[in-house]
């Protein structure tokens, strides 16, 4: 229910990121209402939960398309394809079924197979939307913000994730990877994400020169690379 929630206060946010449990569950619940609706049709209530869920539809419009779009963030792909894809299955339905009516009424045989073929299609960006919003988080920060939690931790970690710091300040496992990391570092070596704790202020990071024992520092901070991190353990610049 608290996703459920959170896609109500969340109704014109099409920024940041939105995980499958987020966008799923409020889905969950409204198909189901739904269902139930659905089945009461031809009774006398309802008829009133018909026009309650017209009504409610149009209202949930927003909220659902901006939840789209978080999520299409979360994995990674902008949120304008959410819409390019929607608007191109409902283009080719609607274009389809027109074609078919036309043909039909003209006794059109060719048209008929062609408005078919369009309507058909449709099918494809529709496939294309739903493998985007069932598809898993994004590991690690990308251009619309931090991952907000780890889906599926590894689990000789999982004691670990969803703690802050351990418990003498050195030994911190990132909630996304669930690589251990030493030291003063803010950023994860490994995946680049945001190490779970505060950023040191007792001690700063070694920053070492480049030389021919030590070749390699980051580009941004000059923090020493050890030659198996992939992202600078301070400021998470890619090496």
């Amino acid at each position: 229910m608290q996703y459920y929630i959170k896609k109500w206060e969340n109704f014109f946010n099409f920024d940041g990121r939105a995980t499958r449990a987020e966008y799923w569950w409020p889905m969950l619940i409204e198909m189901v209402a739904g269902f139930i609706v659905g089945l009461l049709i031809g009774t006398e209530i309802g008829e009133f939960l018909g026009i309650i869920t017209v009504i409610y539809s149009l209202a949930a419009l927003i909220p659902t398309w901006s939840l789209a779009v978080r999520r299409f963030h979360d994995v990674g792909k902008p949120g304008g394809l959410f819409f390019k894809l929607a608007f191109t299955g409902f283009g080719l339905l609607v274009g389809g079924y027109g074609i078919l009516f036309f043909s039909l009424l003209n006794f059109s045989m060719g048209g008929m197979i062609f408005g078919g073929v369009l309507a058909l299609a449709s099918i494809v960006p529709s496939i294309m939307t739903i493998v985007i919003l069932a598809s898993k988080s994004e590991p690690r920060a990308n251009q619309y913000g931090q991952p907000e939690f780890v889906e599926s931790p590894p689990m000789e970690y999982a004691a670990y994730a969803p703690t802050a710091l351990a418990a003498d300040d050195s030994l911190v496992f990132c909630r996304i990877c669930g690589t251990k990391a030493e030291g003063a570092e803010n950023f994860c070596g490994d995946c680049g994400s945001k190490l779970p704790q505060t950023v040191h202020t007792s001690h700063s990071p070694a920053v070492f020169p480049a030389t021919a024992d030590n070749p390699i520092v980051c580009k941004i901070c000059g923090t020493r690379y050890t030659g198996s991190e992939v992202f600078c353990g301070n400021c998470g610049n890619e090496i």
